[in-house]
């Protein structure tokens, strides 16, 4: 996909090209198993902000740009060729994926393992009754997790900034 960003102006700031697959082709138990979009629900949403009004917490707004493309694939997946970019050499050859891309079924969830993985790591454990929001009990800070979208909330603005480092 090519995309021209352009700025308030009209003129273009930059080209954009993203490699994309063609996930309508993939087949359930085929190409993948699960599907999961990390989304925190949206009565947990409006409670943590509910709290965090009423405490005069601090929040911290997080987007992780290239998500889907830091996760590494559990399924072995094959891809052909991107079309204009064909190897001479090699023209029908078949790429092997070590990473998710934007378009595979599976990159939503593979992005939440990654994500999790990571959380943990730092202390965080997802709630029972909502597996998008992640309390450190430790520090007392909350993460909502929308996709690749993070809501770090706590009330020290410089413990929020060391988890985001």
């Amino acid at each position: 996909m090519f995309k021209t960003k352009r700025g308030a102006d009209g003129k273009v700031l930059r080209y954009k090209a993203r490699y994309i697959i063609k996930g309508y082709l993939q087949k359930e138990g085929v190409n993948y198993d699960e599907t999961f979009a990390s989304v925190v629900k949206s009565t947990t949403y409006r409670i943590v902000l509910i709290i965090t009004a009423m405490l005069d917490l601090e929040v911290e707004q997080l987007d992780f740009i290239t998500a889907f493309l830091n996760s590494n694939l559990t399924e072995t997946i094959y891809i052909t060729q991107l079309e204009g970019f064909i190897d001479l050499y090699q023209p029908v050859a078949l790429w092997r994926l070590l990473k998710t891309l934007y378009g595979l079924k599976q990159s939503p969830r593979e992005w939440y393992t990654t994500l999790t993985t990571l959380l943990k790591k730092l202390g965080f454990n997802p709630t029972v009754s909502d597996p998008c929001l992640f309390i450190n009990l430790t520090s007392k800070i909350w993460i909502l997790a929308y996709v690749d979208d993070l809501l770090i909330i706590s009330k020290n603005i410089e413990e929020i900034n060391r988890v985001k480092h």
